[in-house]
């Protein structure tokens, strides 16, 4: 059985990646609650809570949805890195 170690997984190269994943899906979001929130100064009697909320949530999951091609190669590396992680404590080949 090999010892594993911190150098076995290289955790930082995928944390960056997922980050910028995520800023980017933060960014459409928040770019999205700035456009609602000068919508609402600019008509106050609109109520943008029930019409923001769903928007966002739409707007939030097709983000999400366009995203996905990009993060199935780095989902797909962490699942193999954390099967052969498993692999090597349970000592099998």
């Amino acid at each position: 059985m090999t010892a594993m170690t911190d150098d076995t997984i290289p955790v930082t190269a995928r944390t960056i990646h997922d980050e910028m994943i995520a800023f980017g899906i933060m960014t459409a979001l928040l770019v999205i609650n700035l456009a609602f929130g000068v919508t609402s100064r600019a008509a106050p009697s609109l109520n943008l809570f029930a019409v923001g909320l769903p928007v966002t949530l739409v707007f939030g999951l097709v983000v999400v949805w366009l995203g996905l091609p990009s993060m199935q190669t780095g989902f797909l590396d962490l699942l193999n890195s954390a099967f052969q992680y498993l692999r090597a404590l349970g000592g099998v080949s």
